[in-house]
C-alpha cells in the first residue's frame, strides 16, 4: 500500500511539460488562381482549434470582393478558435502572390486599420503544404524550439551567393531565418527567394519597400534602403524566439502605422510551423496509464 500510494503521488504531481508548439489558435486563409480567368480567385477558409480543423466557407470570387469576402469570413472563423487562445491569421498563397500586401487588407466594414495591425499574420507558399514538405519544416521547427533568438542569414543586393550554396546553409541545423533587402519578384535574387522557399527555410522577412527596384548597379551599400531594412531588422529580432516572431512583427507593424517613416513599412514575414496546423486527417492514438497496471 505504501509504494502504490507513492506511485500515485509521483504520477498526480508530474511537473508540467512545456508544449512543443506555440499554443496558437490559428485561421487559414487559402487563396488560389481559380481556373476561370484571372478575375476570379478561389478561397478556402479554416479554424483550428484544439487539434481539429473546422471548415468556414469557401467559394470563387471576383477580385473586388475578395477583401471584404476574406475579412468576413475571418470574423465568421473566430466562433470556432479555443476561448482564450492567441490567434494566428495564416495566408497560404501561391507563389506569385506571396508579395500581396494582405496584412494591409481593412479589418472590418467600419474599421480601416489593417489586418496585420490587429493580429499576428502571417503568409506561406501554398505549394509548401505537401506532405514531403511538412515533415521536413516539423523537424526544423523542433530544433527551432531550443534556440534564443532568430538567427538571420542576410540575403543583400550586392553580390549575393550562389543559389545551392545558400540551399546549404539554409539546411544547417541553426538556421532559421533568410532576411531578404529586396521583393521576391526583385530579377537579381528571385533565384535565391525560390531557393529559401523550397530549402525549406522556416522563417523569410522581407519588404515590400526595401530595395524593390532590383537594379544590378546596386551594390548593398549604406545607401541602399534594403541594406538598412535588414540592418534594422537583424538589431530586432536576434533576442526573438523564432516561434515568438509572429507576435513580435504585429507590434512592429503597429509601431510602422504610426510613424510615417518607420523602416519596418511594407514587412511581410511568411512564417510556417506544421505543428500549428493538424492534419485533419490525422487520428492520434489513446494512450492510458494507471497505477496499478
Amino acid at each position: 500500500m505504501s509504494r502504490f500510494a507513492d506511485r500515485l503521488q509521483a504520477l498526480l504531481h508530474t511537473p508540467a511539460v512545456e508544449p512543443s508548439a506555440p499554443d496558437w489558435s490559428p485561421i487559414l486563409v487559402e487563396l488560389g488562381h481559380s481556373g476561370a480567368g484571372d478575375g476570379l480567385v478561389r478561397v478556402e477558409v479554416s479554424a483550428y482549434s484544439e487539434g481539429r480543423r473546422h471548415p468556414v466557407d469557401s467559394g470563387t470570387v471576383e477580385q473586388h470582393r475578395l477583401r471584404a469576402y476574406v475579412r468576413d469570413r475571418i470574423e465568421a472563423a473566430f466562433r470556432y478558435l479555443t476561448p482564450g487562445a492567441d490567434e494566428l491569421v495564416a495566408f497560404a498563397l501561391p507563389r506569385d502572390w506571396l508579395d500581396w500586401p494582405v496584412d494591409r487588407w481593412e479589418s472590418a466594414p467600419d474599421d480601416a486599420t489593417p489586418l496585420g495591425c490587429v493580429y499576428p499574420l502571417v503568409v506561406t507558399d501554398h505549394a509548401r503544404r505537401k506532405a514531403s514538405t511538412r515533415h521536413v519544416l516539423t523537424r526544423a521547427w523542433k530544433r527551432l524550439d531550443s534556440l534564443p533568438g532568430a538567427r538571420m542569414h542576410r540575403v543583400e543586393c550586392g553580390g549575393p551567393e550562389e543559389p545551392g550554396r545558400l540551399r546549404m546553409r539554409l539546411r544547417r541545423p541553426d538556421a532559421c531565418l533568410a532576411g531578404f533587402g529586396t521583393a521576391p519578384a526583385a530579377s537579381r535574387t528571385r533565384p535565391h527567394f525560390d531557393t529559401s522557399l523550397t530549402a525549406p527555410a522556416p522563417v523569410i522577412v522581407w519588404s515590400r519597400d526595401g530595395c524593390g527596384s532590383g537594379q544590378e548597379d546596386c551594390s548593398g551599400a549604406d545607401g541602399c534602403t534594403g541594406k538598412a531594412f535588414l540592418d534594422a531588422l537583424d538589431a530586432c529580432l536576434t533576442a526573438v524566439p523564432p516561434a515568438e516572431l509572429p507576435r513580435r512583427i504585429l507590434a512592429l507593424r503597429e509601431e510602422a502605422d504610426a510613424e510615417e517613416e518607420h523602416w519596418a513599412h511594407g514587412i511581410q514575414l511568411l512564417w510556417d510551423d506544421p505543428r500549428v496546423f493538424t492534419d485533419p486527417h490525422a487520428v492520434a492514438a489513446a494512450h492510458a496509464r494507471t497505477p496499478v497496471a
